[in-house]
C-alpha cells in the first residue's frame, strides 16, 4: 500500500512539470523555419522572411544581419531597407530616407534625392492605410507624383507662429495628406515654393523643407515636434508584402484546424498570390507547417478561451483546493506521528501492552493509508488533460463527501473502542481500589493486633 502512494505522489508530480514544460515551450515556440535564427537584434524575423540561406521562402524575403555601429540591424537585401518590424498580417516597418529640397546651413546648401525607394519587382509596396505623406517647411507647396509626373497627393504649408506647436500638422509650416491609392512602389516628391512668405504673425524660420512618406502612427504617437526633424536622415514607414505567384503546395501547408490559406487576386497588378491565416482561438505562424496552435493551451487569459474553459477552471481550482486542504490535514496527522514516536518510552510500551491497543494502532495506520491514497488519486484525476475523464464539481464534491463518511465512520468506531477501553480502565482501577484496600488491612503492621498474629489454633 505504501509502495503504491508513493508511486501516485510521483505520478502526479511528473503530471505537473509536464503542464510547466508544456506551458514555457508553447510560450517560447519560434516563429521562424526550424533550424534558423529567430531574431536579429531586437526584430522577430519570422517565416516566410528568413536569415540566412534556405531560410526565407525565397530571396526577396531575405533579410541580412548586419553589424553596425548601433549593434546587429536587420535589412530586406533586395531593397536595401532597415528592418524595424515584421508582422504575420502582411506588414513590415522599415526606416524609409526622408526626401529634403534644400538645406541652407551655414551659407552651404545640401540637395538630397527628391525619388523613393524603387520597390519594383519586389513583393512590396507602400501601405496606403497606414502611411501618410508629410511637408515639414514654410511657405511649401508638396506634391507627390508617380515616376509619369502623375500627381498621386499634395500638400501646402505656410507660414506663421502655430497655436500648438507640439504635434501640429495641418498647415501652418508643416502639412500632411493621405495616399489615395493602393499597389504604391515607388514616387516622387516635388517641393515648391508659394509666392506669399507669410501669412500674419511671427514668420517661423525654416533652413530646410522637407518631404517623406511615414507611419502615421508613429507620427502622431513619437514626433512631438516636426521640426525635430531636420536631425533625422530616415524615418518609419509601413510595407505590405504578399506571396505573389504562389500556390499552397509550394508552401507544404496541409490542411488542419488551426489554420488556412487562401488564395487573393490583385486587379490593379493583374496578378494572384496566397494569403494563410490562423483560425479563431489559435495562434502562430500560418506560413509554417501546423504553425498555427491552440491559444488556449498556453494563455487562459486569452478572450477566447474565458468562456471556453471557465467551467474547466472551476473544476480544478475545487479540486486543488479541496485536495490541498486535505494534503495540509495529511501533513499535521504526520507531524503528529513523528512526534509520537520521538516520545517514546512509557508511552509507546502502554501502548502495546494488550492485544486491542496494538490492533487499534494498525487500524489506525492502515485508515490513513487508504485516506492519502484516496485523495492522491482525486488530485491525479483533477490534473488530467483530458476533460472527459476529469471529474466534475459536483463528482469532486461527492467523493470528497465519501471520504469525509469514511473518516466519520472510523471516528465513530474509535470512539466506541476509547469508551470501551475507558469503561475496562475504570473497572481495572475499581478492583486495583478494592484489592490495595483489602491488602492493606492484613499487611499493615500498625493495624494489626498481636492476638490476629497468632496462628489459629484449633
Amino acid at each position: 500500500m505504501a509502495l503504491e502512494l508513493i508511486v501516485v505522489i510521483l505520478q502526479m508530480t511528473t503530471l505537473l512539470l509536464l503542464l510547466m514544460t508544456e506551458t514555457t515551450s508553447a510560450q517560447n515556440r519560434s516563429l521562424a523555419k526550424p533550424g534558423c535564427p529567430e531574431r536579429c537584434g531586437n526584430v522577430s524575423v519570422p517565416y516566410p522572411f528568413g536569415i540566412g540561406a534556405g531560410c526565407s521562402i525565397n530571396e526577396t524575403f531575405s533579410v541580412e544581419c548586419r553589424n553596425t555601429t548601433y549593434g546587429l540591424k536587420p535589412y530586406l537585401k533586395r531593397i536595401n531597407l532597415e528592418v524595424l518590424e515584421i508582422s504575420l498580417e502582411l506588414q513590415v516597418r522599415v526606416n524609409h530616407p526622408v526626401i529634403s529640397r534644400s538645406c541652407d546651413v551655414d551659407g552651404s546648401t545640401v540637395v538630397n534625392g527628391s525619388t523613393s525607394v524603387d520597390l519594383r519587382g519586389s513583393p512590396f509596396d507602400f501601405s496606403d492605410y497606414y502611411n501618410i505623406f508629410i511637408s515639414v517647411g514654410c511657405n511649401n507647396h508638396a506634391r507627390m507624383t508617380d515616376l509619369d509626373d502623375k500627381t498621386i497627393a499634395q500638400c501646402i504649408s505656410i507660414c506663421g507662429s502655430s497655436p500648438d506647436r507640439d504635434n501640429s500638422c495641418f498647415g501652418i509650416n508643416c502639412c500632411q495628406t493621405r495616399i489615395p491609392r493602393s499597389n504604391l512602389r515607388t514616387f516622387k516628391a516635388s517641393l515648391n515654393s508659394i509666392e506669399s512668405n507669410q501669412s500674419g504673425g511671427r514668420v517661423q524660420p525654416i533652413p530646410c523643407t522637407y518631404a517623406f512618406l511615414v507611419d502615421r502612427d508613429w507620427f502622431r504617437s513619437n514626433l512631438t515636434d516636426p521640426f525635430t526633424l531636420q536631425d533625422m536622415a530616415h524615418v518609419p514607414a509601413v510595407l505590405e508584402w504578399r506571396l505573389y505567384s504562389m500556390k499552397r503546395s509550394q508552401l507544404g501547408i496541409p490542411k488542419y484546424k488551426g489554420g488556412n490559406c487562401g488564395r487573393f487576386w490583385d486587379g490593379n497588378d493583374d496578378s494572384y498570390g496566397i494569403e494563410c491565416y490562423c483560425h479563431w482561438g489559435y495562434e502562430g505562424n500560418p506560413y509554417l507547417p501546423h504553425g498555427c496552435q491552440d491559444v488556449c493551451s498556453y494563455n487562459r487569459t486569452h478572450p477566447f478561451c474565458r468562456r471556453k474553459h471557465k467551467s474547466k477552471m472551476i473544476i480544478i481550482g475545487v479540486c486543488i483546493g479541496s485536495v490541498g486542504a486535505l494534503l495540509l490535514l495529511i501533513a499535521t496527522w504526520w507531524l503528529y506521528k513523528v512526534m509520537k514516536k520521538r516520545n517514546g518510552g512509557y508511552l509507546q510500551q502502554q501502548q502495546y501492552l494488550s492485544l486491542s491497543s496494538a490492533e487499534h494502532g494498525w487500524q489506525e495506520e492502515a485508515f490513513f493509508e487508504r485516506f492519502l491514497t484516496g485523495i492522491a488519486h482525486l488530485g491525479k484525476r483533477c490534473l488530467n488533460l483530458n476533460g472527459k475523464t476529469r471529474p466534475t464539481t459536483k463528482e469532486t464534491a461527492i467523493e470528497l463527501e465519501g471520504i469525509r463518511m469514511r473518516q466519520g465512520d472510523y471516528t465513530t468506531q474509535k470512539n466506541f473502542h476509547d469508551e470501551s477501553k475507558d469503561t475496562t480502565t475504570d473497572l481495572s482501577e475499581a478492583w486495583d481500589m478494592a484489592s490495595t484496600s483489602t491488602t492493606g488491612n492484613f499487611l499493615d503492621s500498625r493495624t494489626v493486633s498481636s492476638v490476629d498474629a497468632q496462628p489459629l489454633l484449633l
